[in-house]
């Protein structure tokens, strides 16, 4: 029978995203979509997690009081009352101060927030909001689903020019247009394929002699 302590230890755990995007209606910073005053906002939340992170839908706060929550890979439009506010996102771990920036919409105006990462640990993760350009929406949505009213004003997609693949190196996978390419790393890969790889077929042999 194969180890479970070491099978745990070998094969990382692939955790799923969960969750689902809801808007707090009950926010007063929320507007009208036909309010002539009020300012569109798409948040966009690209994948900030990484295997080993909780990659749960996160709640967005502005001014302390709950907004949106907004599931990973994902993006959603709301329409915002023009005014200056915090924006927060979650509950930091405990220790960690929270992440924050001030926003400001203005009416008329469009504005697109994304999130970065700005703090690691097992099972927990802070992320910051950030401002970005329509060009760089427009390539991260790409790899996004529209949910809410962004399915009806959707962001215009940005096509992402395909990379050449470099000489030497295998096309393993491609995401959003670009070629990722894996090209064995003599700093780390070869020695964990060199280390890890015996390890594995030892446990497997003591396993069958059980």
């Amino acid at each position: 029978m194969f180890p479970r302590f070491l099978a745990a230890a070998l094969i990382p755990p692939v955790l799923a995203a969960c969750g689902t995007t809801v808007v707090v209606e009950s926010n007063p910073s929320l507007a009208k979509a036909d309010e002539e005053a009020s300012a569109k906002v798409y948040f966009l939340r690209r994948g900030t997690g990484s295997i080993g992170e909780q990659r749960h839908a996160f709640t967005i706060f502005l001014d302390g009081k709950p907004l949106l929550t907004l599931a990973e890979q994902e993006y959603t439009l709301l329409y915002l009352k023009p005014e200056s506010g915090v924006m927060t996102v979650g509950s930091p771990p405990p220790g960690v101060e929270p992440s924050q920036d001030v926003f400001s919409f203005q009416p008329r105006n469009t504005y697109y927030v994304g999130f970065r990462r700005q703090y690691f640990a097992p099972n927990t993760s802070l992320v910051r909001p950030v401002l970005m350009s329509e060009e760089d929406a427009g390539i991260a949505v790409n790899d996004l689903k529209a949910v809410g009213l962004a399915q009806r004003e959707p962001v215009a997609a940005v096509a992402v020019a395909m990379k050449p693949e470099p000489e030497g190196c295998h096309n393993w996978f491609k995401v959003g247009g670009t070629s990722r390419h894996s090209c064995l790393n003599l700093m780390w890969e070869v020695p964990a394929l060199v280390v890890f790889f015996p390890i594995f077929v030892g446990a497997m042999f003591i396993g069958s002699l059980e």
